[in-house]
């Protein structure tokens, strides 16, 4: 059929059958949820709330489910659950938050323009290959893992928070512009292997609190500012560039390398030590 579908309480589920919900669209209503069923559905998507038991989305499926429509987020909207999600559709909605929970793994592809904050709950998992990017997105709060090593180029996001995992494998995690304490883990390690995996600050000020153990380059900007906090380090970088301010506000700082014409500010006494 070709009229568009609304699940406006409830669950529904895709069966077996190709293009199970027509060729329209599906408008998910707050409370309501949409079960992919390990299916592939072409249809667009229309999406809010936190649905049924916690998801909008959700894939009842252990085979991965797949979106390869656009998604619209018409409010704050909750996927995941326990199951692998696969959008490659384009999310968009203005100032619309997206929040990845559960234990399931969502994989995005493309370029996606939505423009509110991105939340990845304790114990799910974001991923981000080929083109996938979420530049758009105010802010991305990592407590579980957001894991960007499939990427073509790496990625850009505006600001890091959260107590999770962000694997880089080799590529380069950029902060367009930082403004949040990030307390989890950087490291290479990721669900595409390689290692050398590099941040760079562009501008605004990030505070690690954690002791981070990507082995690639740390480049700070000319106006940016990066400050270890508590256990924040960064000792296993192989060379840190700072055009413009390392805070050293914790303890002693270790660093295989120092360049840059910027500042290295040492708090209460602390030292520096190069250690290659």
């Amino acid at each position: 059929y070709s009229g568009g579908t609304t699940v406006s309480a409830g669950t529904l589920k895709a069966g077996s059958s190709y293009q199970p919900f027509g060729t329209a669209g599906v408008t998910v209503s707050s409370g309501a949820t949409l079960d992919v069923a390990g299916q592939s559905l072409s249809n667009s998507l229309t999406l809010s709330g936190t649905g049924v038991s916690g998801y909008a989305l959700v894939n009842s499926s252990t085979t991965q489910g797949v979106i390869g429509g656009a998604v619209t987020l018409s409010g704050a909207t909750t996927i995941g659950g326990s199951n692998p999600l696969k959008i490659s559709g384009v999310i968009s909605g203005t100032s619309k938050a997206l929040t990845i929970g559960g234990t399931s793994t969502v994989t995005l592809i493309n370029t996606e323009t939505y423009t509110g904050s991105t939340t990845i709950n304790s114990g799910a998992k974001l991923v981000l290959t080929g083109s996938g990017a979420i530049a758009s997105s105010s802010s991305v709060a990592a407590n579980g893992t957001f894991d960007i090593s499939g990427t073509t180029s790496g990625a850009s996001i505006v600001t890091l928070s959260g107590s999770g995992v962000v694997a880089l494998g080799s590529k380069t995690l950029t902060l367009s512009n930082a403004s949040t304490t990030f307390s989890g883990v950087i490291q290479d390690t990721g669900l595409t292997a390689g290692t050398g995996g590099s941040l760079t600050l562009t501008t605004g000020t990030e505070p690690l609190s954690n002791a981070n153990t990507y082995t690639g380059t740390t480049t700070i900007n000319s106006g940016a500012q990066l400050s270890l906090t508590s256990s924040g380090s960064i000792s296993t970088s192989s060379q840190v560039n700072v055009n413009g301010s390392l805070n050293v506000m914790n303890q002693d700082v270790y660093l295989k390398g120092l360049g840059g014409n910027g500042y290295v500010n040492l708090y209460y006494g602390y030292n520096l030590h190069i250690t290659n």
